[in-house]
């Protein structure tokens, strides 16, 4: 189950959440379809739902320092060899790249960390009942 969080710059979020620009919001609204299309790439566990994919917002304090326009955080629970990573990184910033490449301008300056479980839950979420 992937538990994704997004943290902008002030930049772009502006003041007490004006933000001059919605993209960190589509973006963060695109990324469950996004992920459960490519769930075979990113080595999901097969039966993951789209809703399983949890984002999350956040901001920058105004004097954090050396921090990128956007820091996108993804937590897998699944288990995976080091190749294996290897592999979902290289696919998450294919379509993470992927994205962006609808702005003339090409992406901000973003960085992604990729965390893996394991980890054990369960959602209840709706009519959809998964555990893990």
């Amino acid at each position: 189950m992937p538990i994704v969080t997004i943290t902008t710059s002030h930049r772009l979020t502006g003041d007490k959440g004006r933000a001059p620009t919605t993209w960190p919001y589509e973006l963060g609204e695109a990324i469950p379809q996004m992920l459960f299309e490519h769930k075979e790439a990113l080595h999901l566990d097969p039966d993951t739902p789209v809703e399983a994919t949890q984002v999350n917002f956040d901001e920058f304090h105004i004097k954090s320092i050396n921090t990128p326009d956007i820091w996108i955080k993804i937590q897998f629970t699944e288990v995976l060899p080091d190749h294996k990573m290897c592999e979902v990184r290289e696919a998450t910033k294919s379509l993470i790249m992927v994205w962006f490449e609808r702005f003339e301008s090409g992406p901000p300056d973003l960085a992604v960390d990729i965390f893996w479980g394991p980890s054990h839950g369960f959602l209840r979420y709706g009519a959809i009942r998964h555990q893990w």
